[in-house]
């Protein structure tokens, strides 16, 4: 199955990233820019990319986190998390606590 790329931009004086389509296959790996200003990386995921993006959190209630995330990285999604999804958006912080990058921070996002 070939590989598919996709970009996903975390604009300047933002902390959430356009929606990217990731339904054309697994969502495998993630690159973090090598510009990013280490945070917490949380999501957003939508069925079809129009109705309301909604914070992903797990069964325990907690939100979903990337605890490290460092610039340069590349980081391994496990095959559960991947599955099943049609549209994110990466965000720097959580939803309660955001962290605005200074300047438009590009990831690369990984299907197979």
């Amino acid at each position: 199955m070939p590989v598919i790329n996709l970009t996903a931009t975390i604009p300047g004086g933002q902390s959430l990233s356009n929606g990217v389509d990731v339904s054309g296959g697994l969502f495998v790996r993630l690159y973090v820019p090598d510009q990013w200003m280490s945070s917490v990386l949380t999501f957003q995921v939508s069925s079809d990319g129009i109705v309301p993006y909604r914070n992903v959190f797990l069964h325990d209630g907690t939100e979903l986190k990337m605890e490290v995330v460092s610039p340069g990285s590349a980081i391994l999604i496990p095959e559960l998390m991947g599955k099943g999804l049609a549209f994110i958006k990466l965000r720097s912080g959580t939803y309660e606590r955001p962290v605005i990058q200074p300047a438009a921070r590009a990831f690369q996002l990984i299907l197979s």
